[in-house]
């Protein structure tokens, strides 16, 4: 299939039509658990229709209710308040309240669309020869024997083209970093025999899922990519790494890419970067930032010292005590809850990558580090909620309700009506702070409540049944 689209077929147009229609489904998608309790919560007021209309347009006003929660879900979605400290209060929705009446403004006036062009770049990714992959192939499916019948040619050919695919495993094509993949498969192993102190250094950037929403993949990778260099390029300037692979030796510094707009460094303690030094790191890449569809991004950064095989486990088992933000555990909660009403094969399936490396103490470090890192976006994100890339993400989020309205509700142009639109909107974000706090006073304040809560979800998994059996 991939082959195909590569030699016959036009590889952006599939990318574009691809990522348009996860977008489509992702802002139009059915009600989750999370998203029903809230709707459905005794603290929850619901949305209204207008009064002294037809029942025709009172259903079709229902649907577009139900559409509006779906599109602030997904807006809460994309802000990802990481820690205890960030609530989504009336405070900051006053903070949004300015920016969602631009972003209705622009849509019920020039019926803007989401559908962006793709500018992703398919050559530097993948650039292999038709016959190397007919031959590839082959071989991966067990087909040796054709080695016999090719020439010293090909067969060097070949061997450049494996080559590639090596380095494309282990080193992330658009920062050329040595990636994720190395560090947990060979990496942290390296890290965890070393007998050695390290400082471990996590930096992630904030504002990705909003970009994304608002400007498409291809987009916001222009953005990953450009801040990656500022960022690889600051920190060379104050400290060397080792960048090659597997070659290790317990002086080398390490920066690794894991993906996503996520790095982890390790240095040596008797050779570590100081704390100015890597708030200089920061400050270097957050100045290059602009209020623009292909500008960097800002990141923020945590790091730890005196790290070892010996401290980890301490440390990671300490911090799992540190609570997450109330929105982000109910979800897991409400997820949890769902599997366990499936009858559900998945204890006798093999392991999945993140199954079989999640026990190593240096993955399970880095995976800590990235959440307490998390923590430190907060204020990037409250700042952005008056940025522009706020007011997009908005418009491409409500696009589909907007659409609706302007075509299956009467009277769409009457400012009455765009009136309780825009309350309904603002009520929708309240149903949502109101709840998320009730219940994150339940979770974290009322013990009984805890204990209870993490009783009926947490069982082992030998014993599921219905929920019905368990009231």
């Amino acid at each position: 299939m991939v082959l195909q689209i590569l030699v016959f077929g036009n590889y952006e147009t599939v990318v574009t039509f691809a990522e348009h229609e996860v977008e489509s489904q992702k802002l139009t998608r059915e009600s989750d658990c999370f998203l029903t309790e809230v709707c459905c919560s005794k603290f929850a007021t619901p949305l209204p229709v207008p009064k002294n209309i037809s029942k025709e347009q009172a259903e079709k006003w229902e649907i577009l209710n139900a559409k509006i929660n779906v599109a602030i879900d997904n807006h809460l979605r994309d802000i990802r308040p990481s820690s205890k400290n960030f609530r989504y209060t009336i405070d900051i929705i006053k903070r949004d309240a300015k920016t969602f009446i631009n972003a209705f403004s622009n849509l019920l006036n020039k019926r803007t669309t989401t559908f962006k062009e793709n500018i992703f770049d398919a050559k530097k990714h993948l650039d292999i020869s038709y016959e190397d992959a007919v031959i590839l192939h082959s071989l991966f499916n067990g087909e040796n024997a054709i080695l016999d019948n090719l020439d010293m040619d090909t067969l060097n050919g070949l061997y450049i083209t494996l080559n590639k695919f090596c380095e494309n495993l282990i080193r992330d094509p658009n920062s050329h970093l040595l990636k994720n993949s190395y560090y947990r498969l060979y990496l942290a192993d390296a890290l965890l025999n070393s007998k050695q102190n390290y400082q471990a250094i996590y930096y992630s950037m904030a504002g990705i899922r909003p970009r994304n929403t608002a400007y498409g993949h291809s987009v916001c990778d222009i953005g990953i990519v450009k801040t990656s260099k500022v960022l690889i390029n600051e920190y060379s300037k104050r400290h060397e790494f080792n960048d090659d692979p597997f070659t290790f030796d317990k002086n080398d510094s390490f920066l690794i890419d894991q993906g996503g707009g996520n790095f982890i460094s390790f240095t040596p303690m008797n050779n570590n970067i100081s704390q100015q030094q890597n708030e200089d790191i920061v400050d270097a890449v957050n100045s290059k930032y602009t209020d623009e569809e292909t500008s960097t991004f800002k990141i923020a950064s945590f790091f730890k010292n005196n790290v070892n095989r010996l401290t980890i486990p301490t440390f990671v088992h300490s911090t799992n005590k540190v609570k997450k933000s109330p929105i982000e555990m109910l979800r897991t909660l409400y997820q949890i809850l769902t599997s366990r009403l499936k009858k559900t094969k998945l204890l006798m399936s093999p392991k999945s990558f993140e199954e079989i490396n999640s026990y190593k103490p240096f993955v399970q470090f880095a995976r800590k580090l990235k959440e307490l890192c998390n923590e430190k976006k907060d204020s990037i994100k409250v700042d952005s909620l008056e940025e522009n890339i706020n007011r997009d993400s908005i418009q491409a989020i409500f696009d589909n309700p907007i659409n609706f309205y302007l075509t299956e509700i009467d009277g769409a142009s009457c400012i009455e009506n765009q009136k309780v639109l825009l309350e309904n909107v603002m009520l929708a974000l309240s149903n949502h702070e109101v709840y998320v706090n009730a219940v994150n006073e339940m979770l974290y304040m009322d013990k009984l409540n805890k204990r209870k809560i993490f009783r009926n979800f947490f069982k082992s998994p030998l014993e599921n049944h219905d929920l019905e059996e368990e009231k």
